[in-house]
C-alpha cells in the first residue's frame, strides 16, 4: 500500500482473501489481514455470504469465486496504490507538501 492513510474496503477485502489464501482460524485470518475483530467479523460473514470464503474443517479457505474476485481486485489496488505513489511524486516535485510524506 502506497501513502494513503486509511485501507478502502477493497484493500481490506483483499488483505482478508489473500489471508485465507493460507487458510486458518479466525484469528490468524484476522491477524494476517491486520484486521480487528469487530470489523473482520463483519467482513468475513460478508465473504462467507457472498460464496468467497468458506468454512474448512481447518478454519477459513478462499473459494474458486473468491480467488477470481481476488485476481481482479489486486489489480485495481495495484493500480490505485500505482496512481497515489504518481501523484505524491508530482506534489512534492512542486514543493507540495502531502499528507504523509516528507519534503
Amino acid at each position: 500500500m502506497s501513502s494513503r492513510k486509511y485501507r478502502s474496503p477493497a484493500d481490506i477485502v483483499v488483505a482478508l482473501l489473500r489471508a485465507c489464501q493460507e487458510g486458518g482460524s479466525k484469528r490468524a485470518i484476522m491477524f494476517g489481514a491486520y484486521i480487528d475483530h469487530r470489523q473482520g467479523t463483519k467482513y468475513l460473514d460478508f465473504l462467507q455470504e457472498k460464496g468467497l470464503v468458506a468454512v474448512t474443517e481447518d478454519g477459513y479457505g478462499i473459494t474458486p469465486r473468491g480467488e477470481e474476485l481476488l485476481a481482479e481486485l489486486s489489480g485495481a489496488v495495484d493500480l490505485l496504490d500505482a496512481l497515489d505513489d504518481i501523484k505524491a511524486a508530482s506534489a512534492v516535485s512542486k514543493g507540495i507538501r502531502v499528507s504523509g510524506l516528507a519534503s
